[in-house]
């Protein structure tokens, strides 16, 4: 389990919970094959067995979203250029070099829809090719998203 503020969380159930040694200002988690990524407020930190933790290459900023996305994952920091991609499971991180609106702190506006393509929403809604790092804006000056997720990822 992770905590905004403090540190990483571990047990069999949430009455047994004990504090791990990570300690961040953390916001998502994702499990990708062995690794357990953290998205923190200054990058993504991963780990194979919850007791040795390393930062992701290319990964500073501050990070919140992670989403798999076929053989990718997908992320997201404050900055004009938002989205993030990683090609081996999270321990190295490359911008996607897409002008869009800027999320802002607690957000989560990335979300996959298939193999190399994402929606990805902030003050507006924009369809994301990842590898050629295109979008195309389908809705835009909405109030800032907080969450997006994709039920139907046949669309």
């Amino acid at each position: 389990a992770s905590v905004e503020v403090g540190n990483l969380l571990r047990g069999p159930d949430l009455a047994s919970l004990e504090p791990l040694s990570f300690s961040h200002d953390q916001h998502n988690l994702l499990a990708v094959e062995e690794l357990l990524l953290i998205a923190t407020a200054s990058g993504v930190y991963y780990t194979e067995d919850l007791e040795a933790f390393s930062e992701a290459n290319g990964s500073h900023g501050y990070f919140h979203a992670l989403e798999k996305c076929g053989d990718l994952v997908l992320g997201h920091v404050i900055s004009s250029k938002p989205v993030k991609i990683s090609r081996d499971r999270g321990r190295s991180w490359e911008k996607v070099d897409i002008e869009l609106p800027s999320p802002t702190t607690g957000t989560t506006g990335i979300a996959c829809i298939g193999e190399g393509k994402a929606i990805y929403a902030s003050s507006g809604v924009y369809l994301v090719d990842l590898e050629n790092r295109k979008a195309e804006k389908l809705v835009e000056k909405i109030p800032m998203t907080r969450r997006v997720t994709i039920l139907d990822k046949d669309l």
